[in-house]
């Protein structure tokens, strides 16, 4: 929650690791700080268009980490609307 607002810089830079699974968590976590992470909003756009597929326990699913960047920046700013503007 609001709290871990202090974690933020560390987890932007953990958001753009070369280990999925480590940028989909960071990116949860930011997500779920929510309003208080919105220094990090920048860094989450540019991962709109990362096709990487979220590494799941059972191996079922296909969520991108664009699709988990967009899910956090849903929780971070409810009312503004991610658009990623690289093609």
């Amino acid at each position: 929650g609001p709290a871990a607002k202090d974690s933020v810089a560390t987890l932007m830079k953990l958001a753009v690791e070369k280990n999925v699974a480590v940028r989909c968590m960071a990116i949860d976590a930011l997500g779920n700080i929510g309003p208080a992470a919105k220094p990090a909003w920048d860094t989450l756009t540019k991962l709109l268009s990362d096709k990487a597929i979220r590494p799941t326990m059972g191996g079922e699913g296909r969520t991108t980490v664009g699709d988990v960047a967009k899910a956090a920046m849903a929780k971070i700013d409810p009312n503004a609307k991610p658009t990623n503007t690289k093609k």
